[in-house]
């Protein structure tokens, strides 16, 4: 019984490490570094496969972005453990992935765990807008890299309440940490939303020549809405300056907000800006 609860721990943590594998993208970035982007109506799964530990995956062709079929049917291949996208028959998803040779020479197309796959009804339309039409023009303008660090870019294009603020997120330069908004997104709160996720769009200023993050209204309420959950309600903090404290309403939390940095300064080492 030891033995098997033993072994049990050690799958658990290497099918981790394996799913924990992946870098972060945007879906933009999915899109842009994709072989292939569809929407796809799944019609069967296989265990069957020329692949080893993979699906093969038949598929239906309701769009097709990037490459691929335009119509009729698409064969791909996913893996076939739990990391990655779970494809269930008769739902419709996005699907981006590489288009792969075997030694033989033989093509075939292969949806890998860290390639875009989404259930298209759980898509927010933002999302849906960016594969039907927009990341495809944006493709060759910029790049987005996930961090996981504070920005030293202050808020000042963005009509919140901590525009003199340095925190973990800014529409500027396209600053992408996903990480920071999955730890403040907790079951137990559900407040915060990755804004970047569900509604950025990266484009190009052509006068400045600097990629930054669309100001769409949908965008710039969740970017508020977050900022206001973690200074004001969450048990943590997330800014890196002290004039983000001076814009609360009253002393008592301007006070604690201070407090709060100072300490968080001290244990994490993270530098005014």
């Amino acid at each position: 019984m030891i033995l098997l609860i033993l072994f049990i721990g050690l799958f658990a943590i290497s099918t981790t490490d394996a799913c924990g594998a992946c870098d972060t993208k945007h879906p933009q970035q999915h899109y842009c570094d994709a072989d292939f982007a569809m929407r796809l109506k799944i019609l069967d799964v296989s265990r069957e496969s020329f692949i080893r530990g993979s699906n093969t995956v038949t598929a239906e062709v309701i769009n097709s972005w990037k490459k691929g079929p335009a119509k009729g049917t698409f064969i791909f291949h996913a893996p076939a453990s739990f990391c990655g996208t779970n494809f269930h028959v008769d739902r419709t998803y996005v699907v981006t992935g590489t288009k792969k040779f075997t030694d033989d020479g033989t093509k075939y197309w292969s949806h890998g765990s860290c390639d875009f796959g989404e259930d298209w009804d759980d898509m927010p339309a933002q999302q849906k807008k960016g594969f039907k039409s927009y990341y495809e023009d944006l493709c060759d303008d910029c790049d987005i890299t996930p961090t996981r660090l504070a920005s030293n870019i202050k808020v000042e294009d963005l009509e919140n309440d901590y525009r003199d603020a340095a925190t973990y997120w800014t529409p500027t330069n396209c600053y992408y940490n996903p990480h920071k908004s999955q730890a403040y997104n907790q079951p137990s709160n559900g407040e915060v939303e990755d804004c970047e996720d569900q509604y950025g769009l990266c484009r190009l200023d052509r006068r400045s020549g600097e990629c930054s993050w669309q100001l769409t209204a949908e965008y710039e309420e969740c970017f508020k809405h977050r900022d206001d959950y973690v200074i004001v309600s969450s048990g943590e903090f997330a800014i890196t300056d002290v004039a983000q404290c001076d814009s609360l309403p009253n002393r008592k939390k301007r006070r604690n907000c201070r407090r709060r940095l100072n300490e968080q300064i001290l244990e994490e080492g993270i530098l005014r800006f």
